[in-house]
């Protein structure tokens, strides 16, 4: 449904505008790092070690994650709007998104908060329902997004997905409360001033996971923006990251319940289910994506083609993006253990380590337009996937002895 609501927005938008849209929320995404983006995996860490055996403390937990993240959201929405004529006119150096930004700096707290809702659903391991929500929140974008293009250009496509947002949260806000209630867990009283500040201290980590890397694709697509044509180069470029995304989307379903299941094994002292679970992640992620890929690549020119008669010459971008796509699954499980055993700041450098490469890979290919900032995503993706790996094998001496230390952290 992504994928079908990203080519019916680039047929009504246009490769340039289409671009602009693409630019718009990769700055809403930059700014929601500073905001606390990556809260949702604490929410999913503790409340599936805690929840079976330390429900007054999951209770605590989710309060103080939910103040956090409404406190810290509420800020950056208004420093967005505040700050939307710099962003766009000085830094873009497109005076015509102020207004787009300025919308979607409402879009900056519902992905927040939508993003913390998710977190405490995959804790609940209730993963019927997180896919029912996600599956409602991309119907809602694939109907209003085009809708708002249609109706108001690109301020109303960006609307669109703040009403899809909006909905959503309401939604996964309910699945929550059902999933306290079933639990019998108690939320904690109101936070003061006190706790919220130890909270923010104790998930700092937390915060860093999208602060290491989303900053510095943002710079990347930010550069290639500000070239001559870099609008239509980076809606080229959109278009064809948006279908090498069906790419891993196999691997984040076979995937999205080994967080939660592998917190909840080591809190339980399982070291061998979280070994079976480890080794299988590895090779579900692989295997299914290398397929979809390798399809994708035969069919990359009609695939490009579906966006409009201006993208068709993007198929190289395609494949270039897909074969990034492979690599970047072999990642996913890696970090999944790194955050299950509690190896947050070692993840947080790597993050940095991938982002760095992206930005610098670009400032060399800028000049290649939309086949420079595929390249330079292939080289960040080869680094996410390749130095965990090496750091979980080396360091940790193996899943066994890595499961070991997750536990006695966990307790």
């Amino acid at each position: 449904m992504a994928m079908v609501g990203s080519i019916l927005a680039a047929r009504i938008l246009g490769k340039s505008v289409f671009g602009e849209l693409g630019m718009v929320r990769a700055t809403i995404l930059a700014l929601g790092t500073f905001a606390g983006s990556g809260l949702g995996v604490a929410g999913t860490r503790y409340v599936a070690e805690m929840r079976d055996r330390d429900k007054p403390r999951v209770g605590g937990v989710i309060n103080e994650l939910v103040n956090i993240t409404n406190i810290t959201g509420v800020v950056m929405m208004i420093a967005a709007l505040l700050l939307s004529p710099l962003i766009a006119i000085r830094l873009m150096n497109a005076p015509q998104l102020v207004w787009p930004v300025r919308i979607g700096a409402v879009l900056l707290y519902f992905i927040l908060a939508n993003g913390m809702q998710n977190g405490f659903i995959a804790g609940f391991e209730n993963f019927s329902s997180l896919a029912r929500a996600a599956s409602l929140e991309a119907l809602l974008n694939l109907i209003l997004v085009p809708l708002g293009a249609v109706v108001s250009g690109l301020n109303g496509a960006i609307a669109g997905l703040v009403g899809a947002g909006g909905l959503s949260l309401i939604v996964r806000q309910n699945i929550v409360k059902r999933e306290i209630r079933r639990s019998g867990i108690e939320l904690a009283p109101r936070l003061g001033s006190q706790r919220v500040k130890n909270g923010l201290t104790a998930y700092l980590p937390y915060f860093l996971f999208g602060f290491t890397y989303y900053p510095f694709e943002w710079m990347a697509k930010l550069h290639l923006a500000r070239q001559t044509g870099g609008f239509a180069e980076l809606g080229l470029f959109n278009a064809a990251f948006s279908l090498s995304s069906v790419i891993i989307f196999l691997p984040n379903q076979l995937l999205a319940g080994v967080q939660a299941i592998m917190c909840n094994s080591l809190g339980k002292g399982d070291s061998q289910a979280f070994r079976r679970l480890s080794w299988f992640s590895i090779l579900a992620a692989g295997g299914s994506s290398l397929l979809v890929a390798l399809m994708m690549a035969v069919l990359s020119g009609p695939l490009m083609g579906m966006y409009g008669p201006g993208f068709t010459g993007g198929y190289r971008v395609l494949i270039m993006l897909a074969g990034g796509q492979v690599i970047y699954s072999l990642s996913l499980p890696s970090f999944k253990i790194m955050i299950a055993t509690g190896r947050l700041w070692a993840q947080a450098l790597f993050s940095a380590l991938s982002g760095v490469s992206l930005y610098l890979m670009m400032l060399n290919s800028a000049d290649r337009g939309a086949m420079g900032l595929s390249l330079a995503y292939l080289v960040s993706w080869l680094v996410l996937a390749m130095f965990p790996f090496v750091y979980i094998q080396r360091t940790a001496l193996g899943l066994r002895q890595l499961a070991s230390i997750g536990n006695g952290d966990a307790k």
